[in-house]
């Protein structure tokens, strides 16, 4: 019998431990929720600094993986409007968004900028590129009178 006694005793000592181990979980989780928020919306704004010292926005990289339901041209279904930058020395060479061309790297290093580097396109674009003039998209809509 001072087996089964002992038995019931650990048993009953390991259970209340596991409740407060559980109710010990549930506070650090609440204590921890503020901090995760705060330390969320940091890594988000580090991110997109990052992402705009390279040009793009956190939307250019959230949806640039293939979807299988989405048409395959997206040009023509897109409302996007995105500006297109050329060379100030060769308006040939042209850039709306997204990886830099070839031309336009070799450009940046004749100019002695590191294409790899965070931060350098942007300063690149800004001193040795220019917006293309917006050219008027022709009006597809009908309008019902």
């Amino acid at each position: 019998m001072n087996k089964e006694e002992y038995s019931k005793e650990e048993y009953e000592k390991i259970l209340k431990e596991l409740k407060d181990t559980e109710e010990m979980k549930r506070e650090l989780e609440e204590k921890i929720k503020p901090l995760r928020d705060h330390r969320k919306k940091e890594l988000k704004d580090d991110i997109e600094k990052m992402l705009s010292d390279e040009g793009f926005t956190l939307e250019d990289i959230l949806n640039t993986s293939p979807d299988k339901n989405k048409k395959s041209n997206r040009k023509s279904t897109s409302n996007a409007n995105y500006p297109t930058y050329v060379l100030k020395d060769n308006p040939e060479i042209k850039y709306t968004r997204g990886t830099p061309s070839e031309d336009i790297k070799k450009k940046m290093v004749e100019c002695g900028y590191d294409p790899t580097e965070k931060g350098s396109f942007k300063q690149f674009k800004e001193k040795y590129m220019t917006k293309k003039p917006e050219e008027t998209p022709q009006d597809t809509s009908q309008e019902d009178a």
